[in-house]
């Protein structure tokens, strides 16, 4: 797995659970854990070793992790085991993305699709498209009269409180309709992108270190980021009481970001009273400009 490790900023008895048992279930399942938040070529050509020894048979990884993390590897020898594949998460799956790890990793790149309330919705197939996943989740699309369709899913998993077509703020360009063998599918997916940051250092690290800290301050309801050029670090927050956050909090966000890169950053911490949503209707986390541009010059070059 390339991927976040929110266990690692809990505090308390809570924290100091998960700091024991994540690792230890990740050991019983054989499974390793490589950290998302540091994305530079030097960790990642280390993640790279470590794959040649560990030798896994499948990724999970938030999607352009796991592209960086075959773009810092590329002419490298193969891994001793092949990968059987690739699946990437949690952001949409740029062919790009599937091309670099399919030539650096020689295995499928296959994108999924799911959210945290309502689990696994559809998964990438080879005949194109995402199928449904129809034993989980019953999905609808439904035109909002901009040429594009919401995605409406129900989920009765979860007994405590079920999900009736809840509106789970994605679009898809187009209509839900059936393959060949009757299964149903949605074609290309828009919505929720977490982008990277660019420290001083030009080590990238994904957003979600960000959105990891900031779980654990429950009276933030919502937040965005934005980076300028110039890499000063700018929080939009929203409290569930309207107020502030207090100095403390902002002292303790600072310091966790600190200690999560290893370098210090200019931070502005701004309260208000609501956020902007995209067209998706998603709320975007992350928005950095220098990060963007590295990213925008790495796929001209692939």
């Amino acid at each position: 797995m390339l991927w976040g490790h929110s266990h690692s900023f809990g505090s308390g008895l809570t924290g100091w659970y998960n700091y024991i048992t994540v690792p230890l279930l990740d050991s019983l399942r054989n499974r390793r854990r490589y950290s998302a938040y540091r994305l530079d070529n030097a960790s990642l050509r280390k993640y790279y070793d470590d794959l040649a020894v560990f030798r896994p048979r499948s990724l999970y990884a938030y999607a352009s992790a796991g592209h960086l993390l075959a773009c810092a590897n590329r002419g490298r020898p193969p891994l001793p085991l092949p990968l059987k594949a690739a699946f990437l998460a949690a952001e949409p799956v740029l062919e790009s993305y599937k091309s670099a790890i399919r030539e650096v990793f020689r295995c499928p790149a296959v994108g999924e699709y799911g959210s945290i309330e309502c689990g696994m919705i559809a998964y990438e197939h080879p005949e194109g498209g995402y199928r449904v996943f129809q034993r989980a989740v019953i999905v609808e699309t439904e035109e909002d009269g901009q040429g594009v369709y919401k995605i409406l899913v129900t989920q009765l998993r979860d007994t405590g409180f079920p999900l009736l077509r809840y509106e789970i703020g994605d679009i898809t360009s187009e209509p839900l309709s059936l393959s060949v063998d009757g299964q149903e599918r949605l074609h290309t997916i828009v919505g929720r992108s977490h982008d990277l940051i660019l420290p001083p250092s030009a080590k990238l690290f994904h957003g979600e270190l960000i959105t990891h800290i900031l779980e654990h301050i429950p009276e933030v309801v919502l937040f965005n980021i934005h980076q300028d050029m110039q890499l000063v670090l700018h929080f939009y927050v929203r409290t569930d009481n309207g107020q502030p956050l207090s100095g403390s909090q902002e002292k303790w966000i600072k310091q966790s970001l600190l200690k999560a890169i290893g370098e210090e950053m200019e931070v502005e911490i701004i309260s208000v009273p609501h956020l902007e949503r995209t067209v998706a209707g998603k709320l975007r986390w992350i928005t950095s400009e220098p990060a963007n541009k590295i990213l925008r010059e790495n796929n001209e070059l692939t």
